[in-house]
């Protein structure tokens, strides 16, 4: 596990889309992470709601968050967290700040792992749940992430 809050936060911020959409992780343990949006105009739609794109964004970008977490050694050794694959509940509109809880079990983290050991690559599905600034769930998501060693020029 990464070693601590403030050093998630630094890895996460050397994703650029993060550093624009303004996320920030606001929580984070064994098993999950919290990651923060704050409300501005610029993720606003036309009807003063935060963007659907926003929303996906924040959610991706948690559990993007969790990878980095559960897995640096993983990764020290080569290996890349990419999205494969997610579906999106936009269940209300949402408006404020908005909190996306990403969790990944300590169990779910070890089939990964043997998955990745065996095959090379891993694929996994996170529940991710967006909550606004009211403490209502405004959207639900599952993303998959692989878990692959990418090809170089010279493969």
């Amino acid at each position: 596990m990464v070693g601590d809050i403030a050093d998630l936060r630094q890895r996460l911020l050397a994703v650029p889309f993060s550093r624009l959409m303004g996320m920030r992780v606001v929580e984070a343990d064994a098993e999950s992470v919290t990651a923060e949006l704050p409300s501005s105009p610029e993720i606003l739609n036309h009807v003063g709601t935060t963007h659907a794109a926003a929303q996906f964004g924040l959610g991706e970008g948690a559990v993007g968050a969790l990878a980095l977490m559960a897995f640096p050694d993983l990764l020290a050794a080569g290996a890349v967290p990419l999205l494969a694959e997610a579906t999106v509940a936009y269940r209300r509109p949402a408006s404020g700040t908005l909190r996306a809880r990403a969790v990944l079990s300590v169990a779910e983290q070890q089939r990964i792992r043997a998955e990745f050991a065996a095959n090379g690559k891993a694929r996994y599905t996170v529940p991710v749940d967006l909550v606004d600034q009211s403490g209502t769930v405004a959207t639900t998501l599952q993303v998959t992430f692989a878990i692959i060693i990418p090809r170089t020029s010279n493969q």
